[in-house]
C-alpha cells in the first residue's frame, strides 16, 4: 500500500498513485493532450484521494494561464478605489477570474517592484499609475500583449493602453458652482504641484472661479 506524504501532494504522487507519467497528469489536468477515457478517470481519482491542488502560478510559468488579473492602485483607503475594486473583482469572478490587489502608495519604487513581480504571472492588469510619469514596466508589460487598462489616469503616450477615468475637469466646474451658489468666499486645499486628476480638477474649479468672477484662497 502507498504512503503518502505528509507534505502537500504534488503532480509526482498523482502520477505515482494513479500509475501514469508526470506527462500524463499535466496533460489531463491541463488539457493541453489527448488521453485516454480510463486514464484521464484514473488520474482524477488520484487527485481527489491526494486532495491535490494545482500550483496555479507555476502553471501560469508554463501556459501563461494562472486565471489571475493584477490590480494596481495607489490608495486602498479610498472610497472611490474601494468601491471601484468590488465592482473589479465582482465583474472578474463572472469571467472566471481571480484578483491579486497591490497598493502602490502612489511611491513610484513600489509600483515598478509590484510591476516586474506581476508580469510574468498574471493574464491581465488594471492600474492606477503613480503620478506624474509613465513607469518604464509598463511599457515593457504593453510588450507581452496581454490586456492591460489604466484607471483614473490618463498617460503619455495615451495609446499604450485604454484607460478609464472620470470627467476630472467637469466635475472640478461643478464644485465650484455648487458652493458659488452658497458662499462668497470660497477656499482650495490642493497638493502644489498638482498632478493628473487631482490638476484637472484644480483646473476645472479655477476656470469656473475666473468666469463666474471669484478669487478663491488657495
Amino acid at each position: 500500500m502507498l504512503r503518502l506524504s505528509k507534505e502537500t501532494p504534488g503532480m509526482k504522487e498523482v502520477a505515482k498513485l494513479s500509475g501514469v507519467s508526470i506527462a500524463t497528469v499535466s496533460n489531463v489536468l491541463n488539457g493541453t493532450q489527448p488521453v485516454a477515457e480510463v486514464t484521464r478517470q484514473r488520474v482524477l481519482q488520484a487527485v481527489k484521494e491526494l486532495h491535490y491542488r494545482p500550483n496555479l502560478m507555476a502553471r501560469g510559468l508554463k501556459t501563461h494561464k494562472t486565471g489571475m488579473v493584477g490590480v494596481l492602485i495607489p490608495d486602498l483607503y479610498s472610497s472611490y478605489f474601494s468601491r471601484l475594486l468590488m465592482n473589479v473583482e465582482d465583474a472578474l469572478y463572472q469571467a472566471g477570474y481571480q484578483m491579486l490587489l497591490c497598493s502602490s502608495q502612489g511611491v513610484l519604487e513600489r509600483e515598478e517592484r509590484f510591476l516586474a513581480s506581476l508580469t510574468h504571472q498574471m493574464e491581465g492588469l488594471s492600474v492606477a499609475p503613480a503620478e506624474p510619469a509613465t513607469s518604464r514596466l509598463l511599457t515593457d508589460w504593453d510588450r507581452t500583449k496581454r490586456p492591460l487598462v489604466f484607471v483614473d489616469r490618463k498617460l503619455s503616450p495615451v495609446d499604450l493602453a485604454p484607460f478609464m477615468t472620470s470627467a476630472n475637469e467637469s466635475a472640478g466646474v461643478a464644485v465650484f458652482q455648487h458652493l458659488h451658489k452658497r458662499y462668497e468666499q470660497l477656499a482650495v486645499i490642493s497638493p502644489h504641484p498638482a498632478q493628473g486628476a487631482i490638476q484637472e480638477r484644480f483646473s476645472g474649479f479655477m476656470s469656473a472661479a475666473n468666469r463666474g468672477g471669484a478669487t478663491p484662497l488657495t
